[in-house]
């Protein structure tokens, strides 16, 4: 279990699924909700191999993630090159599960000066 706290400052949030798929979406998407409700669907739910979040991340302007996978492969993406997309989307597909393994963590580094 984990989580973030999300500040004002905060106007996208970064989500990575397992099966390779990231996206990018505005914190509007979200309301906020009381304590006896279950909870907001951020992926289409799919009946055969169902795609699951890995993790959350809110996105700074000077941050971008490292997605590291079951086959030890590393890719380095900059979550502001990602279109805002809505809550049913499954996102842009960025690893080929098959070839480079599943998504098991996503790591924050600081974006370098180039």
């Amino acid at each position: 279990v984990a989580f973030e706290v999300i500040t004002e400052q905060v106007k996208n949030i970064f989500v990575a699924t397992q099966r390779g798929s990231v996206k990018r979406m505005n914190i509007s998407e979200f309301e906020v909700a009381s304590r006896a409700l279950r909870g907001v669907t951020v992926l289409k739910e799919l009946k055969s191999n169902p795609y699951r979040v890995v993790d959350m991340k809110a996105v700074k302007e000077d941050e971008q993630f490292v997605l590291l996978t079951t086959k030890d492969q590393k890719i380095e993406i900059d979550p502001m090159s990602l279109k805002n997309t809505n809550r049913q989307s499954t996102g842009s597909s960025i690893v080929d599960e098959a070839k480079e393994g599943k998504i098991v963590q996503v790591a924050v580094m600081k974006k370098e000066d180039k």
